[in-house]
C-alpha cells in the first residue's frame, strides 16, 4: 500500500482530485472536526466502495477490509 500526507494548506478537494489522478481507492482525511471526535473519514473513491467514518483505532483494520475488495 502506497500512503501519500497532505497535512494541510490545500483544499479537501484538490486533495482529492488529487488522489483520484494517482488512481488511489481511497483517501483518509481527518480535520478537525473528526480530530475533536476521534474518528476519520474514508472517502471512497472508486466504485463499489461506500464512504464511512470510523474511530482512529478503527482505521487499520478499515483499510484492510477495503483493500480486501
Amino acid at each position: 500500500m502506497r500512503v501519500l500526507v497532505n497535512t494541510g494548506g490545500r483544499r479537501l478537494r484538490s486533495g482529492l482530485g488529487r488522489a483520484e489522478k494517482w488512481g488511489a481507492a481511497f483517501e483518509v482525511v481527518r480535520g478537525e472536526a473528526e480530530r475533536a471526535r476521534g474518528l476519520v473519514q474514508v472517502k471512497a473513491l472508486r466504485a463499489g466502495l461506500a464512504d464511512s467514518e470510523v474511530a482512529v483505532s478503527q482505521l487499520p483494520a478499515k483499510l484492510k477490509s477495503l483493500l480486501a475488495h
